[in-house]
């Protein structure tokens, strides 16, 4: 137990050897938490992790080859406090990348083998009058915002957009009804010539 006025880690683990771990935790626990953290911390980070050294390695990694069907996630993430702000940007996953050159960079990658359901859901039924998913290449000069392949269809759709409007009457002022669009393309061609 670390005093209050003690400026010295707690737990302080130096380890010289290049090719054994430094630290193994073998559980057998099977029912209760493996490891638990229960941190006050404000303005610092709870677990801070740097990696400089990295080459092919990875900074953390999470792998579980468990065949169970039962609902449940490898990586869970919940934020349940009411934290959402107008001003400040409360970011629940922040990924922010570096990387100024490299085709083959990727901020975020996911590979998928699966042949059946959703490889990525968003779920935003509850968003009124924000956005659910926001694109800003502002930036791209001769490539793409948005480019979507397939190669291998007999039926269905390269990009499927399924509007149900269940609102009845009429969508709009006293003077009539507003058209709602399905699409809307938002074309400014200032200083393009042409």
């Amino acid at each position: 137990t670390g005093a209050s006025d003690e400026a010295v880690p707690t737990l302080k683990v130096t380890h010289q050897d290049v090719d054994v771990t430094a630290i193994d935790i073998d559980l057998s626990n099977t029912t209760a938490i493996g490891i638990d953290i229960d941190a006050n911390n404000t303005t610092h980070d709870t677990m801070d992790i740097t990696a400089n050294a990295l080459t092919s390695g990875a900074a953390l990694h999470i792998e579980s080859s468990s065949t169970s069907t039962t609902a449940g996630s490898v990586v869970k993430i919940e934020s349940t406090g009411n934290r959402a702000d107008n001003s400040n940007a409360v970011v629940v996953l922040d990924i922010n990348c570096d990387y100024t050159a490299g085709t083959a960079a990727r901020a975020l990658r996911i590979d998928s083998e699966q042949t059946t359901g959703v490889v990525a859901e968003i779920d935003g039924s509850a968003v009124t009058t924000g956005k659910v998913m926001e694109i800003d290449a502002s930036a791209v000069t001769t490539g793409n915002g948005l480019e979507i392949k397939t190669t291998a269809l007999t039926t269905g759709n390269a990009l499927l957009i399924d509007a149900n409007f269940t609102s009845t009457g009429n969508i709009g002022t006293a003077s009539g009804d507003v058209p709602v669009p399905v699409v809307s393309i938002d074309v400014d061609k200032s200083g393009v010539t042409g």
